[in-house]
């Protein structure tokens, strides 16, 4: 099956609001739509405690000296053929 990613304008704006550089937020999103989609038969299974109707994978990406890691939380079983971004976390490491 062909999957379509949908990042909603909420998750949009609340990446907007990580604080990252404009270059790290276009790789954020780029990663999002790219990774999603790869990975998707590898994390599948993997589900939300609590929340059985997400699938969750991690994203890590590296700039300017800090390791920047995304939980990303994807609904597979709303729309079929649509890998739908439901959540998204921040966190990040200072390489010393």
């Amino acid at each position: 099956m062909n999957f379509k990613v949908v990042v909603p304008k909420p998750i949009s704006e609340r990446i907007g609001g990580f604080g990252l550089s404009r270059g790290l937020t276009v790789r954020v999103l780029t990663a999002i739509h790219t990774l999603t989609i790869a990975r998707y038969p590898q994390f599948r299974d993997a589900r939300v405690v609590g929340q059985e109707r997400y699938c969750w994978f991690r994203m890590v990406l590296a700039e300017g000296g800090a390791t920047h890691i995304f939980y990303v939380a994807v609904d597979d079983t709303t729309a079929p053929g649509h890998l739908i971004i439901a959540n998204i976390k921040h966190d990040f490491t200072t390489n010393a």
